[in-house]
């Protein structure tokens, strides 16, 4: 965690150290990412930075915890709010499509971050990760499907972790044609996500046609 210090400062300027974080850990990775060149885009001192952090790892761990939170929480009160349980397959995957654009289109820099992270090789970073990872399915994705089935939306038959396992690997397909959308806008010092919504409608929909038939229920 930050320290206390962190925490003292404006929002504003906590919002500049993440986002510069953000950008240069996606460009450069965590071994390669600097400290000094986050703390020159979020003009303040590199020696402040560690007043605020521990160390680089600490600050890395910290901006996946900061993301995956972000990201949980908006999904799991979209999901709330937006998806009809009994309603068809069809009909929730319509729903699912239109709240993952829009966590993909006002979370740029967290999702370029996430893809960033998933890449990330050194132990602790990559233990971490995967807590977070295996927090989502458990607090997101299961919870979701088990309802799915619960209101015969999708067949019974499959075991929850089979069912968990592809949507992970649909939304993988998915994530392909995003990164190769990831551009540096320089002007900015920022990553995004340069596709438009019915980009990303025809390649949900494409996946999405072949992904669900064989869940649908008799």
């Amino acid at each position: 965690m930050p320290k206390q210090t962190f925490f003292n400062l404006p929002p504003a300027k906590q919002r500049n150290i993440v986002y510069a974080a953000l950008t240069e850990f996606t460009n450069k990775g965590y071994l390669l990412g600097s400290v000094g060149t986050i703390a020159k885009n979020a003009t303040v001192s590199k020696g402040s930075m560690y007043q605020y952090f521990e160390d680089k790892k600490e600050f890395y761990i910290y901006l996946t915890d900061y993301v995956y939170s972000m990201i949980k929480t908006t999904m799991k009160m979209q999901l709330q709010s937006h998806i009809q349980i009994d309603a068809s397959l069809g009909v929730v995957a319509e729903q699912s499509k239109e709240i993952l654009w829009g966590i993909i289109d006002s979370y740029q820099s967290e999702i370029c971050f996430l893809f960033a992270s998933k890449n990330e090789q050194e132990a602790e970073i990559r233990m971490h990760i995967d807590k977070l990872s295996k927090e989502f399915k458990e607090q997101i994705i299961q919870p979701i499907l088990k309802q799915l089935i619960q209101k015969g939306s999708i067949r019974n038959d499959l075991e929850l972790e089979y069912l968990v396992l592809y949507c992970q690997s649909v939304m993988g397909i998915c994530k392909t044609p995003l990164l190769s959308a990831v551009n540096y806008l320089e002007e900015e010092n920022k990553l995004a996500i340069q596709m438009k919504k019915e980009e990303w409608n025809v390649i949900f929909d494409t996946v999405i046609k072949l992904a669900t038939t064989g869940l649908n229920p008799e």
